[in-house]
């Protein structure tokens, strides 16, 4: 049986999730796979069995979550390391 994968795109398209999100996900091992070398794909079964019970209806921020708002990320960086600075 031949299946078709979905791309990061289609993904995108379909759960409303910005491509950075998915490829964050994929990184930390939070949505369902399919590698083969450096390519990924998503089987559609999969993906609408993870929708309807696995998914997270709320979750952190995370540095993935901002989608390259390069001014925020570095805002939050320098909040960890003030905090780490602090803590030690």
């Amino acid at each position: 049986m031949n299946r078709r994968l979905l791309t990061v795109e289609e993904l995108s398209e379909l759960t409303g999730l910005s491509k950075n999100t998915i490829y964050c996900w994929v990184s930390q091992r939070r949505i369902p796979v399919v590698k083969c070398s450096r390519l990924i794909g998503f089987d559609p079964r999969r993906i609408e069995k993870w929708t309807e019970h696995e998914r997270p209806t709320k979750t952190r921020p995370r540095l993935c979550l901002l989608d390259g708002n390069w001014e925020q990320i570095i805002h939050l960086v320098k909040k960890i390391d003030k905090t780490y600075e602090e803590t030690s």
